[in-house]
This record gives structure tokens, C-alpha cells and sequence, in this order.
């Protein structure tokens, strides 16, 4: 997957809802479903989590998550990805990944800080 660049198009689709017109957003929302769900089973091995991390993949997760809870209404409990995308970006910040490519794991923990998102205190059971 990472070689045929799906994950680059999968990054795509989950950039599109903060320029999204709002009749738009439901059939949106179904296909972000369905990315973040793929996503899930890319992640479950540790190389595409090293990957993820390394190309700077998570900040599009990061963003989207900011967007959903900016949102004025209560619509981010509404959202059935919600706890996925949640659970997605916590297990990057538990993985253990090598002493090389540690510095771009503190660049997304910091960038988490400086978003002013405490991920753990959204995170649903």
C-alpha cells in the first residue's frame, strides 16, 4: 500500500472536510469512514507505523480531529469514526519506535501541545 501510494490518496480524502460544502459532508463523512477504517488495518503493523510517523502522515489525522471538535454544534459525538480516529492516534503516540526516528515522534507529540489537544481526555471508552 505504501508503495502504490494509496495512503497518500487515503491523506487526501481526509484533508477535504474543512473545505467541504456542507451538503457535501454526509456522503463525506461515509467515505472518511471508510479511510479511517483501512487506516486502522495499515497500523496494526509496526513497520506502517514507522511509516506513518516518519512521512509526517498523522498531522492530517491531527487536523482532522481539530476540525471535528471546533465544530459549534454537538455533531463530534455524532460521528461514528470518531473513536477510531481517537484510538488511531493514540496507538502512534504508545508505539515504541526506533532511536533514529525519534525526533520525528516528538515533532507530533509536540505538535498534539501546541494544537492544544489532550487526546487522552476525549479518548472514549
Amino acid at each position: 500500500m505504501r508503495q502504490s501510494r494509496i495512503i497518500h490518496f487515503l491523506m487526501e480524502v481526509l484533508k477535504k472536510p474543512p473545505v467541504c460544502l456542507k451538503t457535501e459532508i454526509k456522503q463525506l463523512g461515509k467515505i472518511i469512514e471508510y479511510v479511517i477504517k483501512i487506516l486502522m488495518s495499515f497500523n496494526t503493523v509496526r513497520e506502517n507505523r514507522n511509516y506513518m510517523i516518519v512521512t509526517n502522515r498523522l498531522t492530517v489525522l491531527i487536523d482532522l480531529l481539530l476540525w471535528i471538535l471546533n465544530k459549534p454544534t454537538k455533531i463530534p459525538m455524532g460521528i461514528p469514526f470518531l473513536p477510531d480516529l481517537i484510538y488511531l492516534l493514540t496507538i502512534h503516540i504508545k508505539h515504541r519506535i526506533p532511536f533514529e526516528i525519534l525526533a520525528m515522534k516528538d515533532d507530533f507529540i509536540e505538535y498534539f501541545i501546541y494544537i492544544n489537544i489532550d487526546i487522552l481526555s476525549y479518548q472514549m471508552c
